[in-house]
């Protein structure tokens, strides 16, 4: 079975756009948003200030009477103005109009309309979404916690054995009940009285959790930024290591690289040195001392005469004049 209401469209999941329903809300916010603060001014000093004065009475009860009938029309404009299909839904996903027409708790939440107006709070991030929530519960939890303290006075302090006869009591008792705590010293003891006071619990526990949840809600993004930011450093950490590696195995590679160059080098020397030395002595011309000539004519006067003994020199050998022979004998002149 489909969820959609009866007879819409099965590609409209929301309600559709209404050009006249948008613009009668646009017209009637603010004027509704002064009803509403006019019915909580209105209802506070009906139950308070002693109407002991004839006429007080019955205007205050006109006018809130008048406000309760503008309420109800805007609601049936509304929803007369509501495509037909979408007009159950209309209904049940704006449950405070609903309720402002039957509970006058819930008239006083139309000033809570102001906030929509807001720019910051109307916003779609994560935190105009969680500041909204937050003072939506705040001033829902405010409004709610005073007026259904003048409802629940309004209902007890005539009773009989009635234990909240003071507005004092009154906020005294709503705010423990709330709170979900219940001190037991003040309790209602009529009809409406307990009413309200099943409202104010059942509120009291969509408070909490809305709170209970808003800060899990915050908790959690600040962990998980943490977390990111976490993860973030250590890919950091990581891709600087990875780039101290691949630079250290760069220079090792160069190192290794420049130390076989250099290997290549030194022993390339001797070797080029040999194949030099072989290339020239291939060169040159190879001549045995056996058949020089002049070796051999040298060896052959060096020879000795006598075996084992060393070969004579010539004792004029180098002396020009003994080669010469002896200078001639002089004559005396007479």
């Amino acid at each position: 079975m489909s969820d959609k209401p009866l007879g819409a469209p099965a590609k409209s999941p929301t309600i559709p756009a209404s050009p006249r329903r948008d613009a009668w809300e646009r017209v009637t916010t603010v004027p509704l948003v002064v009803l509403g603060i006019g019915f909580v001014v209105g209802y506070s000093i009906f139950v308070l200030v002693d109407s002991s004065e004839g006429w007080l009475e019955p205007t205050l009860v006109s006018v809130l009477a008048l406000v309760w009938l503008t309420f109800l029309v805007d609601v049936v404009v509304r929803i007369s103005l509501t495509p037909r299909g979408y007009r159950a839904h209309f209904i049940f996903t704006h449950p405070i109009d609903m309720f402002s027409v039957i509970l006058p708790l819930f008239r006083a939440f139309r000033v809570l309309e102001l906030l929509r107006q807001v720019p910051y709070v109307s916003g779609r991030t994560a935190t105009a979404v969680r500041t909204r929530v937050v003072i939506y519960a705040a001033s829902y939890a405010v409004f709610f916690v005073y007026f259904i303290a003048l409802v629940v006075l309004n209902a007890e302090r005539d009773a009989p054995g009635a234990t909240i006869t003071s507005f004092g009591e009154s906020i005294w008792w709503a705010c423990v009940t709330v709170a979900t705590v219940g001190y037991g010293d003040a309790y209602p003891v009529t009809t409406w009285g307990r009413i309200y006071a099943v409202i104010l619990m059942a509120g009291g526990i969509a408070i909490v959790g809305t709170a209970s949840a808003t800060v899990i809600s915050l908790l959690n993004e600040q962990i998980a930024k943490a977390r990111a930011q976490g993860h973030a450093a250590l890919e950091a950490a990581q891709r600087a290591e990875e780039v101290a590696r691949a630079a250290g195995a760069d220079a090792q590679q160069a190192q290794a690289a420049g130390d076989a160059a250099a290997g290549r080098a030194i022993g390339a020397g001797p070797a080029a040195g040999h194949a030099a030395v072989k290339e020239q002595a291939a060169s040159e011309e190879y001549v045995d001392p056996a058949e020089d000539p002049a070796v051999t004519g040298v060896q052959a006067t060096e020879q000795p005469l006598i075996a084992g003994t060393q070969p004579l020199e010539d004792p004029g050998k180098g002396h020009p004049e003994l080669e010469e022979g002896p200078p001639p004998p002089t004559t005396l002149n007479p």
